[in-house]
């Protein structure tokens, strides 16, 4: 089962969004980026590192979300660094 959604940052000309991943158990999950036209696709968060991210929040330049299963409030630069 895959629940994304997103948000849209019209300064930075970027779209980005959770994806949930396939596996409750594993850290499957997401967080991805791409330009306004859908060119430029960036895996921003992921390899490991989030289970199911939800309530996808853009604020100061950096991205918040909360991990259900992973049980904890996330935050990251827009770039995907910490």
């Amino acid at each position: 089962m895959s629940t994304n959604e997103s948000r849209v940052d019209q300064r930075s000309g970027h779209i980005y969004w959770t994806n949930m991943g396939q596996d409750f158990d594993s850290p499957d999950g997401t967080i991805e980026r791409c330009d306004l036209d859908g060119t430029n696709r960036k895996v921003l968060i992921g390899s490991g590192q989030i289970v199911t991210p939800k309530q996808l929040a853009l604020s100061g330049g950096h991205l918040h979300w909360c991990d259900r299963e992973g049980m904890a409030v996330m935050r990251a630069r827009c770039d995907g660094g910490i």
